[in-house]
């Protein structure tokens, strides 16, 4: 098979966006395939560009295409976002104006991208006719350039993946009637698609009822080939107890119980900042900052600046727990993101804090055995966190039959496999 993949974003950027077309693009070459992978160009203000040491990007059929006429700067040794005013005033003018109008996705700036990536796969699709076409959400960029080839190319099967939800997402809130434009765009750029695919059953049955067509579920995972890429140059253990998260901490993730316990243990017990340490790895680190100063904890909790991925892994295959933020809202309650299989993966004990209600992700670390749902029970988060001091020993017995199915690998066999039925099943009844 001849497969497109489109994605905005790609390694080297170092996204969790990143990995879900990635894992596919690999795997499906090794089963055969001959995969294009159509991406956004790669800039390092957008985001850090050090996830370039995967082998099989050398070999990999990619085409970058460029939507911002901004160049950015090359002295990036340190692998963080290097500057650019004109992006960063453009990316806060949009932001800032949806904040205030509510527009959802409509003002995104990676709307400028669709011209340029019709165009490119234009100019692809005069020596190479692709059998199937895979466009990843978001942005929704990616999907109404799919839209575009299915109509220029009906003969085409699309697959329109989404990884979070478009209109209603969790990210940006539209309002008003910019929530039913948003939601009528959604319907109209996806109307032509062969089939749906998502990273939950709960988001599996909103897109159901919110675009009536069949919707099938392919998780995020884990690709344990990562480990091989790691860096093990650092002995992290340590006599203090280590408690570590990674990533960004959104508004709908709510670690004041966590922080709230800390506090009270602090009070408890003398020179507790002697027996453990929590730290946030994190680019975004203004909310945790006043956390720390609000609760009185600097002794305990730190922010360490970004790390490249592989670095980030090996962390956490080192802490004695990883701290995972759930979401503190219904509405968002159904996503499965990429840090929580990360955090599967790492033979780590996880311990699930944040939401007042079980989530999806927090059902998901119980029923493999690789962690604690604690929600925000400040008391049994400072249970948990005694029994690491004292050194008992908590419940870690991770399930490899289920960790199986969550392989990167598994889980690209498995939506290729449904892939070329769906597409056999719709030549079959034309």
């Amino acid at each position: 098979m001849k497969i497109l993949i489109i994605a905005h974003d790609f390694p080297p950027t170092n996204r969790s966006a990143s990995l879900r077309p990635y894992s596919w693009a690999k795997y499906w070459k090794k089963l055969g395939h001959e995969v294009c992978v159509v991406t956004a160009k790669l800039e390092s203000f957008r985001t850090p560009l050090d996830l370039e040491s995967y082998p099989e990007l050398e070999s990999m059929w990619v085409e970058e295409v460029q939507y911002l006429p901004i160049k950015s700067k090359l002295n990036n040794s340190n692998h963080q976002p290097s500057s650019s005013t004109k992006y960063t005033k453009l990316r806060s003018f949009f932001r800032k104006a949806n904040t205030f109008l509510g527009t959802g996705s409509l003002f995104f700036a990676s709307m400028l991208w669709i011209t340029p990536a019709i165009k490119k796969i234009s100019q692809i699709y005069k020596k190479n006719n692709f059998d199937i076409v895979v466009s990843t959400f978001g942005p929704p960029a990616a999907h109404i350039i799919g839209h575009y080839v299915k109509k220029r190319h009906k003969e085409i099967f699309w697959v329109a993946d989404y990884r979070d939800l478009w209109s209603d997402g969790h990210l940006f809130e539209s309002k008003g009637i910019f929530s039913r434009l948003e939601r009528y765009i959604e319907k109209k750029y996806t109307a032509s698609c062969d089939l749906l695919t998502v990273v939950s059953e709960p988001l599996k049955l909103t897109l159901e009822n919110k675009l009536g067509k069949p919707t099938f579920v392919i998780e995020n995972g884990f690709d344990i080939d990562e480990y091989s890429l790691k860096s093990m140059s650092a002995n992290l253990k340590t006599s203090k107890v280590r408690m570590v998260y990674t990533g960004t901490v959104l508004e709908k993730q709510n670690p004041l119980s966590l922080f709230e316990a800390l506090s009270e243990l602090s009070k408890q017990q003398k020179n507790i900042d002697k027996k453990i340490e929590v730290i946030f790895y994190s680019l975004s680190f203004q909310y945790i900052n006043s956390l720390i100063e609000r609760f009185r904890v600097s002794k305990i909790v730190t922010i360490k600046p970004y790390l490249p991925r592989k670095e980030i892994l090996n962390i956490q295959k080192e802490a004695d727990a990883l701290i995972f933020l759930d979401w503190n809202d219904p509405k968002v309650s159904g996503i499965l993101t990429n840090k929580i299989f990360e955090y599967m993966y790492s033979g780590t004990l996880i311990l699930a804090i944040g939401s007042d209600k079980r989530t999806i992700a927090s059902d998901l670390i119980e029923e493999v055995g690789v962690g604690v749902y604690l929600g925000n029970s400040v008391s049994s988060i400072k249970d948990v966190i005694k029994k690491m001091l004292n050194a008992e020993q908590l419940s870690y017995s991770p399930n490899p039959e289920i960790l199986k199915k969550y392989t990167r690998e598994a889980l690209a066999a498995k939506l290729i496999q449904l892939i070329i039925q769906r597409a056999d099943s719709n030549k079959n009844n034309q």
